[in-house]
């Protein structure tokens, strides 16, 4: 692909070979203009134009696809998108049991550390009643001490120390009545001390089971937080699995899209430049070609070399339409269709050797010489010889030529020899199979008799 500094320069040297043609042209009457390396550079920008337009064809339809896959992702994407909020709530409602539980482990434990100062309080409730106690027995044997030494009823004092049991002690007394009213509110101290004391132990042991069960529900408490935050992490993973799912897709069509509009810019740039280039060479060549034209007259010089006869010019004048009867006299042997495939006309005079004139100016394009054998393909077509005409952008075809008088890539006059008569090729007797065309592809033929006559 040529840069554009390599264009600028190639179409500087076009110039300068304008010019020289130009120089030419006024100076000798049969130069022919040698704008072979402008036309060459034209077709190369042309390819170039032709490939660009093609990549951008390309470009076109990747983009399209692109629009196409977003569109689906982003409908894939949709539907993640309920999905991923779905998985949110699910993650809420993992995230409040998380904090629910987290607050029920608290007030556990809160109870807990309120049921161990409870029962250290109780603990110490329990010690200072049993010192309480102690120094009520204290008190009360040294009372029965005083009571045995004053009392000379033994028989009382044995009962009263016979007693089983506190209570039993407590019921003997009821029956002795010699007890003061001080000892009697000492022991009911004392009955009442001992009632406190078990009070105290029970519900110490209440405590103590209410703390094994507030510690076991806190266990319970922390194995159901692991199983919810369990659950909370497997959410968490599936909702970044849906978030990687729901983007990359859509993030990597995203950047290509970008790619390719910046390749289609870019191209556009090309495409712009190219043309403008080409137009630059076209408008060259035209300049060159009137140029030469208007200094030659339309006149018929031989620049071809060839042998002619009859002085080596058509005596023919050219018809309306501007294009000339290829031949010095001689008839149509077989028209336009006149059989299935015939896309041109046949015109003889009937001797081998006859000068074949140029209809028009222009330049040879194809000069093709037979192998001798083969009558299929375009070798049917024998020695052939194809000339443009940028005048009309046509194409005029001579065939089955006997010999040929120009080379591929020469400028041309209308009536200049470029071939003689034959027999070459698919052909059966001397003549000149003459074809026009309205662009390069075969398909574009059309009858020329209305053009030479």
């Amino acid at each position: 692909m040529f840069s554009s500094t390599k264009r600028h320069g190639l179409l500087r040297v076009v110039a300068v070979l304008t010019a020289l043609v130009m120089m030419f042209a006024a100076s000798a009457y049969t130069a022919v203009p040698q704008q072979v390396s402008a036309k060459s550079e034209e077709q190369q920008l042309k390819d170039e134009l032709a490939d660009l337009k093609d990549k951008q064809k390309k470009l076109q339809k990747e983009q399209q696809q692109l629009k196409d896959d977003l569109a689906d992702e982003k409908d894939k994407q949709a539907s993640y998108e309920k999905q991923i909020d779905n998985v949110k709530e699910q993650i809420e409602i993992y995230q409040d049991q998380i904090d629910t539980v987290n607050q029920a482990i608290k007030e556990t434990d809160q109870k807990i550390s309120d049921k161990e100062d409870e029962i250290d309080q109780t603990n110490k409730d329990i010690k200072e009643k049993e010192a309480e106690i102690e120094e009520n027995d204290e008190l009360f044997k040294d009372r029965l001490d005083t009571m045995y030494i004053a009392n000379s009823s033994n028989s009382v004092l044995a009962m009263l120390l016979g007693a089983e049991s506190f209570s039993d002690f407590l019921s003997a007394t009821e029956t002795v009545k010699t007890i003061s009213e001080s000892d009697q509110q000492l022991l009911a101290e004392l009955d009442q001390q001992h009632k406190d004391l078990e009070q105290l132990k029970k519900k110490l042991e209440d405590d103590k089971q209410d703390l094994e069960e507030a510690k076991q529900e806190k266990e319970d408490q922390k194995a159901e937080l692991v199983d919810v935050k369990a659950g909370y992490e497997d959410k968490q993973d599936e909702l970044a699995d849906l978030y990687e799912k729901s983007g990359i897709k859509i993030d990597e069509i995203t950047d290509r899209q970008s790619e390719v509009s910046e390749e289609m810019r870019e191209n556009d740039a090309l495409i712009e430049e190219t043309q403008a280039d080409i137009k630059k060479l076209q408008d060259a060549a035209a300049e060159a070609e009137k140029e030469w034209e208007e200094s030659h007259g339309g006149g018929g010089s031989n620049s071809g070399g060839g042998n002619s006869d009859s002085g080596g010019a058509s005596d023919v004048k050219p018809s309306a339409s501007g294009y000339l009867w290829p031949l010095n006299g001689g008839h149509v042997t077989c028209a336009y269709g006149g059989y299935v495939g015939h896309r041109g006309v046949d015109l003889s005079t009937g001797v081998v050797g006859t000068s074949i004139f140029a209809s028009r100016t222009g330049k040879v394009v194809d000069v093709q010489y037979w192998d001798g054998h083969t009558k299929t393909g375009m070798q049917s077509y024998g020695n052939m010889v194809r000339i443009y005409h940028p005048e009309t952008g046509t194409y005029t075809r001579y065939a089955h030529c006997n010999s040929i008088a120009v080379r591929e890539g020469q400028w041309v006059n209308q009536g200049q020899v470029i071939a003689y008569m034959g027999n070459t090729g698919n052909s059966f007797g001397a003549h000149l199979h003459f074809e026009l065309s309205t662009g390069a592809s075969n398909s574009t033929r059309i009858n020329p008799l209305p053009y030479i006559t």
